[in-house]
């Protein structure tokens, strides 16, 4: 096993940082079965820090904690999900930082918004209604995710080992072949002096396979017709659907 491996699969007895700068917003739908992200900026989705968290917290072990967060003269409990020996008791410091705008964050957590609406909704502001949704966090720099809501906490921990699994699955072999291909094209980008930020990452659209592309004229998911046919130059025109049977 190599060091890089030993590593992701040591279990955490300290925080990795007690100001975080990365905290993700997110959704557990009803039925918990999603997990959807209010936000997502080239951090968490070109360069994978968020992947790459929920791998370490997959290898050392999916574990669910509770912990009471001091606020004003009561406690609000939190349910958090992390690896095996993540210790939940020291970051009660981070949530109460993160309610009191303590850190400078690349997003807000609008987490002392979600505690006035369910703990003090006459200090909730009409203007804030604009994250209804927002029911959970992904602290991707301390491998935790944490919610205040009971339905969510008992859904987080089912909901990211479905996630395992499924990544766990082998790939399908056309989206190994789409990988190698769009590979070549980047060679080819890179070959040609083409700039552009990040390309990468696939996504299976109407059973297409599509890579994430990121340049300074346009950004989105292409196919690799629409990838090879870029000029590098302007935005990446898009290649319309024969119909069927055309």
């Amino acid at each position: 096993m190599s060091h890089e491996m030993r590593e992701i699969g040591k279990a955490r007895h300290e925080l990795a940082t007690k100001t975080p700068k990365y905290i993700q917003r997110c959704e557990l739908s009803e039925d918990g079965e999603s997990l959807i992200y209010d936000y997502m900026g080239s951090t968490e989705f070109e360069i994978g820090d968020q992947a790459k968290s929920l791998n370490r917290i997959f290898a050392s072990g999916i574990t669910e904690y509770t912990v009471n967060v001091p606020y004003g003269e009561d406690n609000i409990i939190f349910g958090l999900v992390a690896g095996k020996g993540f210790p939940a008791e020291k970051y009660v410091e981070v949530i109460k930082g993160l309610i009191d705008r303590s850190f400078y964050l690349k997003e807000p957590t609008y987490l002392d918004h979600a505690i006035d609406k369910n703990f003090n909704p006459s200090a909730f502001k009409i203007q804030d209604e604009f994250l209804p949704h927002t029911n959970a966090w992904f602290d991707f720099t301390n491998d935790v995710l944490f919610t205040m809501d009971a339905d969510v906490a008992a859904n987080l921990k089912p909901r990211l080992e479905q996630i395992k699994i499924k990544w766990e699955t082998p790939e399908p072999k056309h989206i190994k072949m789409f990988k190698k291909e769009t590979q070549k094209v980047e060679q080819a980008l890179i070959d040609r002096g083409v700039s552009f930020i990040f390309l990468g990452n696939y996504a299976d659209i109407d059973g297409v396979p599509h890579a994430w592309l990121n340049s300074t004229e346009s950004y989105g998911w292409f196919t690799l017709e629409e990838l090879r046919a870029w000029s590098g130059k302007g935005e990446v025109k898009r290649i319309e659907k024969r119909k069927s049977g055309s």
